[in-house]
């Protein structure tokens, strides 16, 4: 008997512990985010360690873009398809997971990802949360997410799933970059 493509996809909803492992990420990742920026001075959040670096204030808005576009775009452009055989699924869950936020791998982003200097941290605190927000609504209430897909600049083909789980992941990368300027030697007192 042959399986029908209906059949195949519904088999392929989320799990209630991929929906509360993504939900949970994205809250702790952007958590994580307000509390090590809480209470930062000005010339704590404009501190660069050197020209190459980005501030705090500008990976905060980097973060916000990032994840404004996913959830903003990204998602809006899934297209459907069959989806990715279990093992594959699974690997690329896990390098999500593990490869993204540790910067092993650096990558350039976009040149439209830049920061601009021209957002306040709370302009982007909140476009962050609203764009997680969106996210998070989208990982409660669609099962389908494993079966539509869009392309990654360096991943390759996410499904939906993995667009929600890997915005996490870009915003703990960043958050541990801002970890870094502020525990440089030269980063001010106050």
């Amino acid at each position: 008997m042959e399986t029908s493509t209906a059949q195949l996809l519904a088999s392929e909803t989320l799990t209630p512990q991929e929906r509360e492992d993504a939900i949970q990420y994205l809250n702790e990742t952007r958590d994580g985010l307000v509390e090590i920026v809480k209470g930062l001075s000005p010339a704590q959040l404009a501190f660069k360690p050197s020209a190459e670096c980005w501030s705090v204030a500008e990976n905060a808005e980097h973060i916000a873009l990032i994840a404004n576009l996913v959830a903003s775009k990204v998602v809006k452009d899934l297209t459907e398809g069959a989806p990715a055989a279990a093992a594959d699924r699974q690997s690329k869950d896990t390098h999500i997971r593990t490869v993204v936020p540790t910067r092993q791998v650096k990558v350039k982003g976009p040149a439209f990802a830049m920061p601009t200097g021209q957002v306040t941290l709370q302009e982007s605190l909140d476009r962050l949360g609203a764009a997680h927000a969106s996210l998070i609504g989208l990982v409660e209430t669609r099962d389908d997410l494993r079966c539509h897909f869009a392309p990654h600049p360096t991943l390759g083909l996410l499904d939906g799933y993995q667009w929600a789980v890997v915005t996490a992941a870009h915003t703990q990368r960043h958050t541990g970059q801002i970890s870094e300027v502020t525990s440089d030697p030269h980063f001010p007192a106050a």
